[in-house]
């Protein structure tokens, strides 16, 4: 994608813990194009949240990351200093992190910390940011705004510090904007609420998108790609329309069968992954997902698979896709 304004390359991040070496993320890559949205979907500890601390340089002791490099527009962030960083984070590159309650400072108000990025960043004065911060908060539509800024986040609803977050985020009108889990903890209506104004102001501030997410709903209402990430590896990638119709991964698959669908009958089950998500300190050779995998043959244990290229954007490493590999059980009947 020649447009490409930011680019993962063989991205790995390691947990060095007393009882050996936990590989969080293995030998990643992924390109993000000017005003896309692209979504990681995943279980819990598959590597999706780690990526995005990766990627803004917010690993910490014991954490590591120990080779790849993450372009933005063209500049390697791995070999930017600590200075260089700050002067990204929250300016040109910005985050919204996975729990509001925790992420926000909890002594100081609402508007101080939209206000802070643009009085370092931007250099406005206080008052200057404070009054560019009620704007923020009306365009994420926070009722009163000119007084709820003099809030602390305790007095907010879930809802209401997911948009503080955004409102943040948006502040110094960014290129990118990574939000990990941005819907977690928040009832349905919210949550829908919340992905049409992030849809809205994504189009309005003309920022791109990288959006962390376990919820394959999520994906398919806001994202036009998806990497789908298991085992501290990437399993599949391909445009949203090919993740659900022709999806082919055993886990992709996997994880489309266990979501409610309209139309199921109400005594119908779901079918979930059998098994559990793996532990990855000092992890086998072979795929990752290959001890949960109906379909696993005996190199699928030994040996990792390299990506199929099946289309236009659409990947998947698996061994069933190789040349060489018997019928596909995937694809019986097609």
């Amino acid at each position: 994608m020649e447009n490409n304004l930011f680019r993962v390359e063989n991205l790995s991040t390691s947990f060095f813990t007393h009882l050996g070496e936990v590989q969080a993320v293995r030998d990643i890559g992924f390109s993000i194009g000017k005003e896309e949205v692209l979504g990681i979907v995943g279980e819990s500890g598959s590597g999706k949240s780690v990526t995005a601390l990766s990627c803004m340089r917010l690993i910490q002791s014991p954490g590591k990351i120990t080779g790849g490099s993450v372009w933005f527009r063209n500049e390697d962030l791995l070999k930017k200093s600590n200075r260089q960083m700050r002067d990204i984070r929250g300016n040109r590159i910005a985050m919204i992190f996975q729990n509001p309650m925790t992420s926000l400072n909890a002594v100081l108000k609402i508007g101080e910390q939209i206000a802070e990025p643009l009085m370092e960043h931007k250099k406005l004065s206080r008052k200057e940011a404070m009054k560019k911060a009620v704007g923020l908060l009306e365009k994420v539509q926070i009722p009163d705004a000119s007084r709820r800024i003099h809030s602390y986040p305790h007095e907010f609803s879930g809802g209401m510090r997911q948009r503080a977050m955004i409102a943040m985020a948006l502040s110094c009108d960014p290129d990118l904007i990574i939000a990990d889990e941005p819907t977690t903890a928040i009832d349905v209506t919210i949550q829908s609420q919340v992905l049409d104004l992030m849809r809205e102001l994504k189009k309005e501030f003309s920022s791109s998108l990288l959006l962390i997410t376990h919820d394959l709903g999520v994906i398919a209402e806001i994202c036009s790609r998806v990497v789908v990430m298991y085992g501290s590896m990437i399993m599949e990638e391909a445009s949203v329309e090919d993740l659900f119709y022709k999806a082919a991964h055993p886990y992709t698959l996997g994880l489309l069968k266990s979501i409610p669908r309209p139309g199921r009958q109400a005594n119908e089950r779901l079918n979930p992954i059998a098994g559990t998500p793996p532990v990855q300190l000092n992890p086998s050779p072979g795929c990752p997902f290959a001890p949960r995998c109906e379909f696993a043959m005996k190199i699928c244990r030994t040996g990792t698979p390299g990506f199929t290229t099946l289309g236009d954007g659409h990947r998947s490493a698996c061994w069933l896709l190789h040349e060489n590999a018997p019928a596909n059980p995937l694809r019986k009947g097609e």
